[in-house]
C-alpha cells in the first residue's frame, strides 16, 4: 500500500474542469471496460447535473464520487477508487465529502446502488440495505439499494 494518506486532496469538480477527463477515464476502468461497454455509458441522464467530487494524489485523479439531488433526495452514484490507491480511506473521503454536501443542502435522505461486496463499506457511513438483490441494468453485477436518512 502506497504511504502517500496526507497528500490526498478532495477537489469539487464541473464538466470544464481539467481533471473531469481524468475522472471519466477513472469510472470507465472500474465500472464499464471489463464488461466491454462503451465509454458512452458513462453519460447516463444525470450526468450533467450531477455535483462531482475527485481524490487527487500528485495531481492525478485516484477517487470519484458523484451526487445527483433532485427533490430533496441526494443519489450517489459510480464512486470509484484507482485500484492502486485502495485500502487509504479515499472511497470514504468522497463519500464523507458527499454526505457533508448532503447536510449543508439539508437533503431529507441520500441513496445509493452498492455492489454486493461493498455493503460493509457503505454501512460503516450509516447506509442500511433496503432492498433485495438485483443486476445492475448495465453491468449484470449484482446490487442492493441503500439508503441513509436525514
Amino acid at each position: 500500500m502506497k504511504k502517500l494518506k496526507n497528500e490526498v486532496k478532495y477537489l469539487f469538480i464541473n464538466e470544464e474542469s481539467n481533471l473531469y477527463n481524468e475522472a471519466i477515464d477513472l469510472r470507465y476502468k472500474e465500472f464499464y471496460e471489463k464488461f466491454n461497454r462503451s465509454r458512452e455509458s458513462i453519460f447516463d441522464e444525470i450526468e450533467k447535473n450531477s455535483i462531482r467530487i475527485v481524490a487527487c494524489i500528485e495531481d492525478k485523479v485516484v477517487g470519484h464520487a458523484r451526487l445527483f439531488i433532485s427533490d430533496n433526495i441526494g443519489e450517489i452514484s459510480q464512486v470509484a477508487v484507482n485500484e492502486n490507491y485502495r485500502g487509504m480511506k479515499i472511497g470514504a473521503g468522497v463519500m464523507i465529502g458527499l454526505i457533508d454536501l448532503a447536510v449543508k443542502e439539508e437533503i431529507e435522505k441520500l441513496s445509493l446502488d452498492a455492489r454486493i461486496s461493498a455493503i460493509d463499506f457503505y454501512k460503516k457511513l450509516g447506509f442500511e440495505v433496503v432492498s433485495e438483490v438485483f443486476a445492475s441494468k448495465k453491468t449484470g453485477v449484482p446490487h442492493v439499494k441503500m439508503e441513509k436518512c436525514f
